[in-house]
């Protein structure tokens, strides 16, 4: 059975994961928690946990060893995914275990970077919360907050653009 959105080959781990099927997922797994990769992207099986918001397979994953700090081909995280695509339990269950709020990408994004452009609120502002850096520039120059403003952020733009940028990451993180 194959996702319908996926290029490729979908491997019996993959399967397990979208299904739900943990004890297929335990016996596949074999303690290696981030040893399979899809074949189009270079995700792992957390990544791909994450990108289908799979919270439960991506807490087993996690807790059978899988590295939340490990990149796909980009140089994305599976904070990265999550932070992209909204999910805020998973964003909360990655910063519980520790994992970097601030990794930087291809195209130098982070995750809050990625969070704004995509217009998840609520995940860049649990982001901003959690010590994300809002000044932090791509390669092209703009911060998250650039973004904001032109993407028409108005919870963001309007209410704060005309406080100094300080004031600004104060106001964000409450």
């Amino acid at each position: 059975m194959k996702r319908n959105n996926l290029p490729g080959k979908n491997s019996p781990l993959q399967l397990a994961v979208w299904q739900h099927q943990i004890g297929a997922l335990t016996k596949l797994n074999n303690g290696y928690g981030d040893s399979g990769f899809h074949q189009m992207e270079h995700n792992s099986r957390l990544h791909q946990a994450v990108l289908y918001n799979e919270i439960e397979d991506a807490r087993f994953l996690i807790k059978n060893g899988a590295n939340i700090e490990l990149t796909n081909i980009r140089g994305e995280t599976p904070l990265h995914i999550a932070a992209s695509r909204g999910f805020t339990e998973i964003i909360n269950l990655l910063i519980s275990k520790k994992a970097k709020i601030n990794p930087i990408a291809e195209g130098r994004t982070s995750p809050l970077f990625l969070a704004v452009q995509n217009r998840h609120i609520e995940a860049a502002k649990l982001l901003i919360n959690n010590g994300a850096h809002v000044d932090f520039e791509n390669l092209n120059g703009d911060t998250p907050l650039h973004i904001a403003a032109y993407n028409g952020l108005t919870e963001i733009e309007k209410r704060f653009q005309f406080l100094p940028q300080q004031i600004l990451i104060m106001a964000l993180r409450k």
